[in-house]
């Protein structure tokens, strides 16, 4: 049997997944860019544009997992997943799967201050459109 590429903390998909992952980053960013140019366009109030938040957390998210190639999902529910070497797995140690929650909560945290700070800048370029 194939010794799995899995390594607590660094690494819990392939490239393949990774791929996936930025493919939804990708979308979610541009839905946000979408919802922006809509917001403009329709001169509604600043704070419906705050919304935009949302899809650029989850662009941020998709981002991460691929650069990193580690899915928040997986490590909450302690598992990986290679599926170009067709292995699949739990991850059998507490150790390991609480290594995987830590950089889970990282990548998370990552996402949502590079959020804000997007999200913010947009808010102010179109305040003074």
């Amino acid at each position: 049997m194939e010794k799995s590429p899995y390594l607590p903390g660094k690494c819990n998909i392939d490239k393949k997944e990774a791929n996936k992952r930025y493919t939804f980053g990708a979308i979610s960013f541009l839905i946000a860019g979408l919802f922006t140019a809509l917001v403009v366009f329709l001169k509604v109030s600043s704070l419906w544009e705050a919304i935009v938040f949302v899809p650029i957390l989850a662009g941020f998210i998709g981002f991460y997992q691929g650069r990193l190639r580690f899915c928040v999902r997986n490590a909450k529910i302690g598992q990986y997943e290679f599926p170009s070497l067709g292995i699949s797995g739990k991850v059998s140690s507490l150790k390991d799967h609480v290594i995987d929650l830590s950089r889970s909560r990282q990548i998370f945290l990552y996402s949502f201050f590079s959020s804000i700070l997007v999200t913010v800048i947009l808010l102010l370029a179109v305040m003074y459109l």
